[in-house]
């Protein structure tokens, strides 16, 4: 799994290519707020960050996240989750084998 600096870096490039934005972004930018994202711009950014991470953006957690630094955690939080559920999958396999 990446670490915190490698999802904030992707995270930050998948904001600034989606958005084609010029100004500095940081841990604490807010979407709407500071980096003026629009309704679409939000889609495009969560529709991003599901195929390079792998995880799942349901519409109710996508409004919650409103700063880059929430949107990290998400990303930590849902891969580590598939992780774990992998390994229990992996592990009950193990048992009925």
């Amino acid at each position: 799994m990446p670490g915190q600096d490698e999802i904030l870096e992707k995270v930050i490039e998948i904001i600034r290519d989606s958005m084609y934005v010029e100004s500095e972004i940081t841990a604490n930018s807010h979407l709407i707020e500071d980096l003026h994202a629009e309704s679409m711009d939000v889609v495009c950014i969560g529709m991003e960050l599901e195929e390079a991470f792998g995880v799942t953006i349901e519409q109710a957690q996508a409004e919650k996240l409103q700063t880059v630094q929430l949107i990290v955690d998400f990303v930590r939080e849902s891969m580590a989750q598939a992780e774990s559920a992998g390994s229990a999958v992996a592990e009950t396999a193990n048992i009925e084998a």
